[in-house]
């Protein structure tokens, strides 16, 4: 299978870019095919897309009348939905973090948290979080360790602690931890998360 039976198997044969988030991916792909100039970021025409596809959507409400009828994930996703839709700017999403009530930030907070280690290990949690906070990771981690004590997982709070302890010395070192949390019951850590949305779901309003 050559090149262009690859682009149309993918976008249809001799199918044209309806609007600009086709054309941007459908550029993408010929480009990464040469080699010659990949895209590594959006230009311009697809974030103005972007932007007019969030400008007209429908305003987010979160569904605090059907929490008890969701699953444990798909309510803590509402949570990363919901802080997400009050972003305006990327680089203040710590002064938006702490803005909001207590149990918004350790629901989010905790989310995440798990989500990056369950994904990577501390490691990747430390790594991307400083991509997303900046110098002010390491306030958003005892967030989380605040939040899984007051959710009522002290143990995923030692844990954290310990980490960030490590992530500080600069060690780098967090196989016994990492292996520790896979040890742990995951489902049960969700599970703990969700009952906590429900307590509060009146905090997302």
């Amino acid at each position: 299978m050559d090149n262009n039976e690859l682009r149309d198997m993918i976008f249809g044969k001799n199918h044209k870019p309806q609007n600009p988030l086709e054309e941007y991916l459908m550029k993408g792909f010929d480009e990464s095919l040469t080699e010659e100039n990949p895209v590594c970021a959006p230009d311009d025409e697809f974030i103005r897309y972007l932007n007019d596809l969030k400008k007209n959507a429908p305003p987010y409400k979160f569904p605090k009348d059907n929490v008890h009828n969701m699953s444990d994930e798909e309510l803590a996703m509402e949570v990363i939905d919901w802080f997400s839709t009050k972003i305006t700017d990327w680089d203040k999403q710590y002064d938006l973090l702490v803005s909001l009530p207590k149990p918004c930030q350790y629901t989010y907070v905790c989310k995440i948290t798990v989500d990056e280690i369950g994904n990577g290990g501390y490691k990747q949690l430390f790594f991307n979080l400083s991509q997303s906070f900046n110098d002010k990771m390491p306030k958003v981690i005892k967030i989380a360790i605040e939040g899984f004590k007051t959710i009522g997982v002290p143990h995923l709070a030692d844990m954290t602690k310990k980490a960030l302890e490590i992530h500080v010395k600069d060690e780098n070192d967090y196989v016994i931890l990492d292996t520790e949390y896979m040890g742990c019951d995951q489902n049960m850590i969700f599970s703990m998360i969700a009952d906590y949305i429900k307590l509060h779901a009146n905090c997302y309003i």
